[in-house]
This record gives C-alpha cells, structure tokens and sequence, in this order.
C-alpha cells in the first residue's frame, strides 16, 4: 500500500512538473525534479522496484529520456538532528567522510562532515544548508569530497527541513556520488546553479 501511493505521488509530481515546465517556472522545476529523484529512491526502498512512469503511463519521463540509462551511485542516507547537532548516517555515506562508522551510527557534528568537503566548494555547500534551514526550501547542492589518497568524489546531496510545531527539528536528506556519471553531474551542477545569499560562520 506505501509504495502504491508512493507512486501515485511520483505521477502526481510529473504532472505538475509538465505544467510549471509549459509555464516556464524554472525554478519550480528543478524543485519538483529533485523531489521525485528522492522519492524513486523512497520507492525502490519501499520495494516497488524502479519508478518509471513513461512505461506505466506512457509519460515522457520528466528526468530526462536517459536517466535510468544507468542507475544512480546512491550512497547513503544521514539525517541531522539540528538541536543536538548530530548528523546520523549510514555506513557508506561515513567512509565517503573519513570517519569512524561506529560513530557515525551514533551521530556526529556537522563539522565532522564539513572538514572533508574541498574548501573551493565548502561555503556554497553552507549556503545551501542555511536557506534550506531559514525557508524550507528543498535542500539540493553539488560538491566534492576529499578522500584520504588526496582525490576528491563528486557527490549530489539532496533533503528537506522537517517541521515540528513550527520549528524545523531534523534535516534528512540522501547522497549520490556522481564521480564517474558525467551526465547526471552536469545536470546536477546545472540545477545547483542558484544564488548564494546569506553564509553560515556557526551550526551549534
């Protein structure tokens, strides 16, 4: 039953996705096409298998004709807990970091994170967290992380705020690297082309 409705959500998104595109809300756009990326990923966890509405419906898919040509590197979920100030993550997504797994499991500052992202992509990638934590607005920025052999992986980090009684209390969202995909990185870094407005010096 969760995945049914699920994916009626997914068809619901590409509908409206096919009408902000008509109307040139490009902005809108790239919103709604960041959510239903998550929410195949929501649906291949639920069990449903692969989101595909242009072989259900007969839709053109709204993420582009060569999306599933090959299947996203997802690494991981985390999740952060903004009071506490503790980021939860599964194992893969705490080796992509250089940290500890076993303590990654448990939660650790944001700043355990951050100290490995390349410094020529860090205050974007804080920027993003802000606005996303000050208006809700869907979390989605690509950067790199440094990797102890000194290279550095191209990953797309995509999330939400979630709201309780008015305050926003815990920061989901998923990773994937886009190292060796060069046509989601170059979309990717396309939809990530949005201003940065504000900076974050302190997340405690």
């Amino acid at each position: 039953m969760k995945s049914y409705h699920l994916s009626r959500l997914g068809d619901l998104l590409a509908e409206a996705l096919t009408t902000a595109e008509s109307m040139q809300l490009g902005f809108l756009s790239r919103l709604i096409k960041m959510t239903l990326l998550q929410l195949a990923e929501e649906i291949k966890i639920a069990g449903a298998g692969e989101y595909r509405p242009e072989k259900r419906y007969g839709m053109v898919n709204p993420l582009g004709p060569d999306l599933y040509d090959q299947p996203p590197n997802i690494v991981g979920s985390w999740e952060w807990d903004l009071e506490k100030n503790t980021v939860v993550s599964d194992p893969e997504v705490a080796r992509l970091f250089g940290l500890d797994t076993a303590k990654a499991k448990s939660g650790l500052p944001i700043e355990c994170y951050l100290d490995s992202v390349f410094k020529d992509d860090l205050e974007r990638l804080k920027c993003s967290i802000e606005r996303t934590i000050h208006d809700g607005s869907a979390y989605s920025v690509v950067y790199r992380v440094r990797q102890p052999d000194r290279s550095l992986r191209w990953v797309f980090a995509i999330g939400k705020a979630v709201v309780e009684d008015g305050q926003i209390v815990r920061f989901p969202g998923t990773i994937i690297d886009i190292t060796n995909d060069e046509k989601r990185k170059q979309r990717a870094i396309k939809f990530n082309l949005m201003p940065c407005v504000s900076k974050v010096e302190d997340y405690n």
